[in-house]
């Protein structure tokens, strides 16, 4: 769109009336004159309106390019958002297995720990009762 384009050389204008043509003996040439610059008139309001209306179709099309523009712009962003939320379910659930694992080899270590100690009273029990049957095989 050139904005310049609006704006006709004089050369285009119809031409101007003038008082003495109407007086003068040529009449035959005003009518004509008159019909040159009616049709130039015409010519210059269909150019114009051919110029609205291809500047109402851009600006039409430079919002249906904005509209998708930020339509695209929305759904980067909302996949940007999904990758983020996606990511952070993930990192939960992993939290959350690490937290069961860890759970689970605490008990473990707890049962271990306790047989241990079972076996260690156990093993003192068995050294006393070993002791006494000794000390009494020899009376």
């Amino acid at each position: 769109f050139n904005p310049q384009e609006f704006f006709l050389p004089e050369e285009l204008l119809p031409p101007k009336k003038q008082e003495h043509d109407r007086s003068s003996s040529s009449t035959s040439a005003l009518p004509q004159e008159f019909e040159i610059g009616e049709s130039s008139r015409k010519t210059s309001l269909e150019c114009h309106e051919e110029q609205i209306e291809e500047i109402l179709n851009h600006l039409d099309e430079l919002s249906l390019d904005r509209i998708e523009k930020h339509k695209r712009q929305h759904r980067r962003k909302q996949l940007g958002q999904n990758n983020k939320i996606a990511l952070a379910r993930f990192k939960i659930a992993d939290l959350e297995k690490s937290l069961r694992k860890s759970k689970l080899v605490t008990k473990q270590i707890r049962k271990v720990s306790w047989m241990q100690s079972m076996n260690s009273k156990s093993t003192r029990k068995d050294r006393r009762t070993t002791k006494l049957d000794f000390s009494y095989s020899f009376c």
